[in-house]
C-alpha cells in the first residue's frame, strides 16, 4: 500500500503529494486524514495523509511511513476537500489550510523524547528518612514510579528540581530517553452533558 503525504511544511516547494510505502505493521491503519510522521531529506517530520496511490513505476524505491501519531484520522474527506479549495481561493499551502483546522493542543501531541530517571539500587547509600527526608521522598518516589522526568519526579515528592540533581549526582539515579505519546486531554476534566428535556411537541 502506498500512502499520498502531505508534509507538515508550508512551502510552495513542497505543496504536493508525497509517496510513502505503508508497512504491514500499520497496514490498515493509516487511513486518509491520518497524521503519520515520515522520513524526508535528512528529517523526520509530520504530514497527513490525503489519499492512496498506485505502486511506483519500476526502479522506483520508496520510503517507508514511520509511525502513526493518532488514534484516528484528524481530518474526514469532507476537511481535505475544504482544505484544498481554501489553498486555491487563498493562495495558500494545502498543508496551512490543514493546520487551521487542528485543534491547538494536538500540534503539541503525539510521540516526544523524554528523559527518565530510574533508582539505581545502592544499599549502602540509600538516603536516611531523618537525616535527608526530601532525599529520602524522592528515592520512594522513584522506586515506585520509575521513569519520571527530572520535573514529574520533584512534583510528585513535593520537593525542588534541585533535589533531584543531588541523587543523580550521587550515582542514585540514573537518566535513559524514552519516548512518550503525549495525551492533549490529559489533566482536562470530563465534561458530562445531560440532554435535553424535551417539550410535548418533540417527544
Amino acid at each position: 500500500m502506498y500512502a499520498e503525504v502531505l508534509v507538515d511544511l508550508a512551502a510552495r516547494q513542497v505543496d504536493r503529494v508525497f509517496h510513502y510505502r505503508v508497512p504491514p505493521s500499520l497496514a490498515g491503519r493509516v487511513l486518509v486524514g491520518s497524521r503519520v510522521l515520515v522520513p524526508f531529506g535528512r528529517r523526520r517530520i509530520e504530514g497527513y495523509v490525503v489519499g492512496f496511490g498506485h505502486p511506483p513505476e519500476d526502479g522506483i524505491k520508496l520510503k517507508e511511513v514511520l509511525d502513526l501519531l493518532d488514534p484516528g484520522p484528524l481530518f474526514t474527506p469532507h476537511q481535505l476537500e475544504l482544505a484544498r479549495w481554501m489553498a486555491a481561493y487563498y493562495l495558500c499551502p494545502t498543508v496551512k489550510a490543514l493546520q487551521a483546522m487542528i485543534w491547538p493542543l494536538l500540534r503539541t501531541a503525539g510521540p516526544r523524547k523524554m528523559r527518565g530517571l530510574w533508582p539505581v539500587p545502592c544499599p549502602d547509600r540509600i538516603p536516611d528518612v531523618k537525616r535527608a527526608p526530601k532525599s529520602a521522598a524522592v528515592w520512594q518516589v522513584a522506586l515506585a514510579r520509575p521513569g519520571l522526568t527530572r520535573g514529574e519526579l520533584a512534583l510528585a515528592a513535593g520537593v525542588s528540581p534541585a533535589v533531584v540533581d543531588t541523587l543523580v549526582a550521587r550515582g542514585l539515579l540514573r537518566g535513559e530517553e524514552r519516548v512518550v505519546q503525549r495525551d492533549p486531554c490529559a489533566g482536562l476534566p470530563e465534561i458530562r452533558h445531560r440532554p435535553p428535556a424535551l417539550n410535548p411537541h418533540q417527544r
